[in-house]
């Protein structure tokens, strides 16, 4: 490992035990997952890492593990145009001669290739597409269906349709011919405009359609409050819980169907006498009032799934939010989890 400092981000870089060879540095202040690119010494091939960045309290712990798995990107050519990609440059370091060159790739009609920033560094995480000559910005970020992208090719015109898709954990950028009839964007046609102001205009000349959405069936099911008591052989009621606000709702339409739970209060009494914690399970901030309650829920979940006919899967994440303020564990298990948390936080400053 080697530190590196530009400007005031930290950075560091990764190389194997006996070679000369460093990756491209990633910085240190970048909290989450990330993928290093690691030279190899024999044939230039690659070592894929993933870097875990945790912060716990004034630590920053790293975790550096093999890939063996998916890479976190896929470019995907089903058309017959070879395709030049590359990462994008940030603005103003086009012309510094300081910064080592950005390595090109190939995509040849009809392959695939994995791909991982080759500067993880950067602050500018696109990609720059090029084909016949003309250029193009995609950000592998930003799922759906992107604008197309038209380019002169052996002296015709040709224009290729641009999905970003999840597949798991990569995202899949696809490349196809672009097909007017099953594509969200459409050729602009206006007298007004020319042949020449709509080629050189930000979209290429293309236009977003909107999709009338029908809902053919939709259900919905509110609850004032649940009670549930659980009781021993005894008969004794050892804890109450109880639910009020439950909200649930189903609906289908022509594009998608989306499913939605939600319960304002949640709360669990300790029923047993002499008890230390009569309650244990509830939302440490009490909302000052019921306006309150209905924008910020105790829990919240939802679940779309799209009806795309153009692709094998098309599931996109169920969000759960849970409030920061809300669902507080026992203070007898909170004692446990500060003291673990307190034991790593020691071993870090030694």
């Amino acid at each position: 490992m080697g530190f590196l400092r530009s400007g005031q981000a930290p950075q560091l870089v990764l190389g194997l035990a006996g070679s000369r060879t460093w990756s491209a540095p990633f910085k240190l202040q970048d909290i989450g997952q990330n993928y290093v690119r690691i030279p190899l010494q024999e044939g230039g091939k690659e070592q894929l890492a993933r870097v875990d960045a945790v912060l716990e309290g004034p630590c920053i712990f790293i975790r550096v593990d093999p890939e063996h798995g998916s890479w976190p990107f896929l470019l995907r050519n089903d058309s017959h145009y070879p395709i030049e990609y590359w990462q994008a440059e940030p603005e103003g370091q086009q012309v510094n001669t300081r910064r080592e060159p950005r390595r090109r790739y190939r995509l040849q009609p009809n392959s695939k290739q994995p791909y991982a920033w080759d500067f993880p560094a950067d602050d500018l995480r696109q990609l720059r597409i090029a084909v016949g000559g003309r250029e193009r910005l995609v950000n592998p970020l930003e799922i759906g269906a992107l604008v197309p992208f038209r380019f002169s090719y052996e002296g015709h015109t040709a224009v290729l349709s641009i999905d970003v898709r999840a597949e798991g954990s990569t995202q899949a950028i696809s490349f196809s011919h672009y097909v007017e009839e099953d594509s969200v964007f459409k050729l602009q046609r206006r007298n007004t405009e020319t042949a020449s102001s709509i080629a050189s205009s930000r979209d290429g000349g293309f236009e977003a359609v909107d999709v009338d959405v029908v809902t053919t069936f939709s259900f919905g099911l509110s609850l004032e409050g649940i009670g549930i008591s659980l009781v021993n052989r005894r008969m004794q009621e050892l804890i109450y819980a109880s639910f009020r606000g439950v909200t649930a709702r189903y609906s289908d339409s022509t594009t998608n169907v989306s499913c939605d739970v939600g319960v304002k209060w949640i709360q669990i009494d300790n029923q047993l006498f002499g008890g230390l914690y009569p309650i244990l399970f509830y939302p440490s901030v009490i909302p000052k009032d019921s306006k309150e309650l209905e924008v910020h829920p105790s829990l919240q979940a939802s679940a779309i799934v799209l009806k795309d006919e153009g692709a094998p899967s098309s599931t996109s994440p169920a969000p759960l939010r849970l409030p920061a303020h809300s669902l507080p564990l026992a203070p007898s298990l909170q004692h446990t989890a500060s003291r673990t948390l307190s034991t790593r936080r020691s071993s870090c400053r030694r």
